[in-house]
């Protein structure tokens, strides 16, 4: 990947972000991990080189923000239209069978929500309209089709008892 700072850096990793082959894109997001300053552009490529059904590039990119904030290094801020593009990640896991981390989801809930406060809710949402469809798809017969999936994640659920007390 680019060296953080070379010449032609952006435009180089702006290009990878949009390859067909999911590998360099997960290598653009990772590389937004080395970075000494996390600008909007760096920001802008990572979430657009993130699959749809994948969540850790949110997570990565909302846990550097806060951990730059932290070390008092930036008050970097999601734009609308990363915010926008973070949520279409994030709404896009709710029709998955199982969650590869529900943990992770629940730490993206609270960390996304000083930019949009519904997010929790908006995922239980999808989440039930996806669960309806996936019933409806099966004609409400074959019990197969229900086992690998998790309704509700307990962390999920856990996230919203701990914000209820």
């Amino acid at each position: 990947m680019a060296l953080p700072g070379a010449p032609g850096e952006r435009e180089l990793l702006e290009r990878l972000a949009t390859d067909p082959d999911t590998t360099v894109r997960d290598a653009v997001v990772a590389s937004t991990r080395y970075a000494s300053d996390l600008e909007e552009w760096r920001i802008d490529a990572a979430l657009r080189a993130a699959r749809s059904e994948d969540m850790s590039g949110v997570h990565l990119v909302l846990a550097l923000i806060d951990r730059m904030g932290e070390d008092g290094r930036s008050d970097l801020a999601l734009t609308s239209s990363q915010v926008e593009r973070t949520r279409e990640i994030v709404l896009a896991t709710a029709a998955q069978n199982q969650l590869h981390s529900a943990y992770e989801l629940s730490s993206i809930f609270s960390q996304l929500s000083a930019y949009s406060p519904r997010i929790a809710v908006d995922w239980i949402d999808a989440r039930l309209a996806w669960l309806e469809e996936l019933d409806a798809q099966t004609q409400r017969g074959d019990i197969n089709a229900y086992l690998p999936v998790e309704p509700i994640p307990d962390e999920i659920t856990t996230h919203f008892s701990s914000r209820a007390s």
